[in-house]
């Protein structure tokens, strides 16, 4: 959607309309064709742009329907030699590296019960490592008693696993060790055979 974005800024022409301290407004003519590719219309975009706040709003509204930086804005970013936008122009469903807040949805493919545990469990822990993380992220000290609480818990995990897979392993090789079921034959029973 970004890159249909970008292609037509080939289609969009820009000028000054007025500037009013830092805040700077611009009309940005974009040129739309019929399916033909002829009779092409004009349309007018106004488009405010805060140098100070680095905030920037258009009338076409599409970040504000869509979550998208329209190719207006991208227009005027491109001639004011703007390489850095804030945070928030980038929304977090648009980014590869978001932490969700929740873990496990279940789908049609998961059929195992013990993958629906497990994702019960990781939903159920969830809320309170949300509220955790956002106390210890407050300041530094709050970060350095999290960070020692959370290693120790590791390490206490990791020995009930270590015990629990000591356990199962010997669970295991004494069940190996059974013979195994009698089961009866297809057809007629040898003892009456002749």
């Amino acid at each position: 959607m970004v890159q249909n974005e970008i292609r037509a800024l080939m289609y969009c022409n820009t000028s000054l309309v007025k500037q009013e301290g830092s805040t700077t407004v611009f009309e940005v003519v974009e040129t739309i064709f019929r399916k033909g590719g002829a009779d092409g219309k004009d349309i007018p975009f106004l488009v405010h742009y805060n140098e100070s706040k680095c905030e920037m709003k258009c009338l076409c509204r599409l970040f504000e329907f869509r979550g998208l930086v329209c190719r207006h804005l991208i227009y005027i970013l491109f001639r004011l030699k703007v390489s850095i936008v804030l945070d928030k122009y980038i929304l977090n469903r648009w980014r590869k590296n978001v932490n969700r807040d929740y873990q496990g949805i279940t789908n049609i493919y998961d059929d195992s019960c013990h993958i629906e545990e497990d994702k019960r469990r990781k939903n159920r822990l969830q809320p309170l490592w949300n509220e955790v993380s956002d106390l210890g992220s407050k300041n530094d000290e709050n970060l350095l008693i999290v960070e020692e609480m959370l290693k120790e818990t590791k390490q206490r995990l990791m020995d009930v696993n270590e015990i629990h897979s000591m356990e199962g392993n010997e669970s295991r090789v004494a069940k190996s060790l059974h013979s195994p079921l009698k089961v009866r034959s297809r057809g007629r029973p040898p003892t009456k055979r002749k």
